[in-house]
């Protein structure tokens, strides 16, 4: 396993700008070049030793000298966005509260749909696997104000300025 030490030997860590170099040349990597590449979600991975680790879970160690044992959340939903600034220990209900709304939602806010059956928004709230029904609106305003108040309510972790 990766500790501290040996991560620090092979990688300089910006926490300003949430990138790692090389510190030692391995392969075609020379030293000062940016270490990791983005995987199919957005996240960086970075070789070390023959083994892939997180970017994100890479900077919690470098700050703190210990591997987080939760999950690791970027605040801002962006997840190539390694600065330490940006990033906070959440368990899994606390990391799901800061999803992104799906790629396929049209009215923009997450929770929130228009419905052609009853030509009004209707608004829901996903809860420890519950979906909650928050109410039908006459105006998308009006169902995000709702969605918004709920998650104000009731989520414990995602009160930041990209909370949708």
């Amino acid at each position: 396993m990766l500790n501290r030490m040996r991560l620090v030997h092979l990688l300089d860590y910006d926490k300003n700008t949430g990138i790692f170099t090389r510190k030692v040349s391995v392969r075609k990597d020379r030293v000062g070049t940016i270490a990791g590449a983005p995987n199919g979600f957005g996240h960086i991975q970075i070789r070390l030793d023959g083994v892939l680790y997180m970017a994100h879970r890479l900077a919690w160690m470098w700050m703190y000298g210990d591997w987080p044992h939760t999950n690791i959340d970027h605040i801002n939903g962006i997840p190539g966005d390694n600065r330490i600034s940006n990033l906070r220990l959440a368990t899994p209900k606390e990391n799901q509260e800061n999803v992104k709304r799906r790629i396929d939602n049209s009215s923009g806010v997450r929770g929130i749909n228009w419905s052609k059956t009853h030509n009004r928004w209707i608004a829901r709230v996903q809860h420890f696997k519950r979906r909650i029904f928050v109410g039908s609106f006459d105006s998308l305003f009006e169902a995000v104000c709702a969605v918004k108040s709920v998650r104000n309510q009731i989520f414990t972790h995602n009160k930041t300025e990209y909370a949708a």
